[in-house]
């Protein structure tokens, strides 16, 4: 599809109505959420233009997102904005408009929520406290962690949708587990002779079996400070896309919260190390946030947490060599701080 204005006019007016048409030589179909938007929409604007998606914004009223390759099947942005929107009424998330999908498979190809006016994103705040040479506000990382821990109380409040229901662990995870970090690791170790590839290897494969009282659960799924927004007096968790390389089948798996807390922790180190602060200065803050997490009733198994830590960083080495080479020391440092006992 042509990512246009009046691409975009035309989706948000299907969406918004629900009503069916044809947008860039596709049969579509509009689905309001019962949330409406306040009064008619201004003209779009192009809002950002990323590798993966394209985005419109009506003034200040709406945000439509506009996929790149739509996929058969459920939606986790779809589903999660139905979930925690319509089901839940969450508070910590931008209203869910609707959704727009493929008449002939009913594939998503976009989705409009309530655009967040003013404020900024928790990297922007996070960066620019490492760039001044301090450590960000120990109040505002406890809170991020109260944050998440609610989000993930929010998506295991299944409410009879078994597509939210959680549930144990077991074999079939930690087989396809390993078989996930195997091909990761195949694919990444060998274009980092400098790294101990068996050592790293090892600690990965050896923790794939989730312990304690770990359950699997629907998860944000690419939980980062740039997908949480300073608004008003409030944060607010954003785009629940899950990453966009993913299969989309995959993106809707059940995982332990672990998963999330370990993104979350690899964006403090990240944003630390692109404002050139020294190494190790994101650990407070990262202490901080887990322990707003567990203070909000979220409960975390520290050795799997390091488990999804190792993975994400390797993960994220692989990222960097692709599309970002003069970014690679950043996971390197991540993949020695964690072989060395830190975060």
């Amino acid at each position: 599809m042509v990512h246009t204005t009046s691409s975009a006019r035309a989706l948000a007016a299907m969406i918004l109505c629900g009503t069916g048409g044809e947008v860039g030589g596709q049969r579509l179909r509009g689905h309001p959420a019962s949330v409406a938007a306040d009064g008619p929409l201004p003209d779009p604007e192009p809002a950002a233009e990323r590798r993966t998606n394209a985005s419109f914004r009506f003034g200040e009223m709406a945000i439509l997102k506009i996929y790149a390759w739509p996929e058969p099947g459920p939606h986790p942005e779809v589903e999660t904005g139905l979930h925690l929107g319509e089901r839940l009424r969450f508070p910590a998330v931008a209203p869910f408009l609707g959704w727009a999908g493929r008449e002939e498979d009913g594939a998503a190809v976009a989705v409009l929520h309530a655009y967040l006016s003013g404020g900024e994103t928790a990297w922007d705040r996070v960066h620019r406290s490492f760039a001044a040479g301090g450590t960000p506000d120990p109040r505002e990382a406890m809170r991020l962690g109260q944050l998440t821990a609610e989000l993930h109380r929010a998506l295991a409040d299944h409410r009879g949708d078994e597509a939210f229901r959680p549930e144990p662990p077991g074999p079939r995870y930690s087989e396809a587990f390993r078989h996930s970090v195997t091909a990761l690791l195949d694919r990444v170790l060998p274009r980092l002779p400098e790294l101990p590839a068996e050592e790293i290897r090892h600690r990965l494969l050896r923790g794939s079996e989730p312990a304690g009282q770990t359950m699997l659960q629907r998860i944000h799924g690419d939980y980062h400070l740039e997908q949480v927004r300073h608004a008003g007096a409030g944060l607010f968790v954003l785009d629940f896309e899950g990453e966009p390389d993913r299969p989309l089948a995959k993106r809707r798996l059940k995982h332990p919260p672990e998963k999330d807390l370990a993104g979350m922790l690899r964006s403090f180190h990240y944003a630390a190390c692109a404002a050139g602060a020294p190494e190790g200065v994101h650990e407070p803050p990262s202490r901080e946030f887990l322990a707003g997490y567990a203070a909000a009733g979220g409960r975390f198994d520290p050795g799997l947490l390091d488990l999804f830590l190792m993975e994400k960083a390797v993960y994220e080495a692989g990222y960097e060599l692709d599309h970002r080479p003069d970014w690679l020391p950043i996971p390197l440092a991540g993949l020695r701080a964690l072989l060395a006992g830190g975060t």
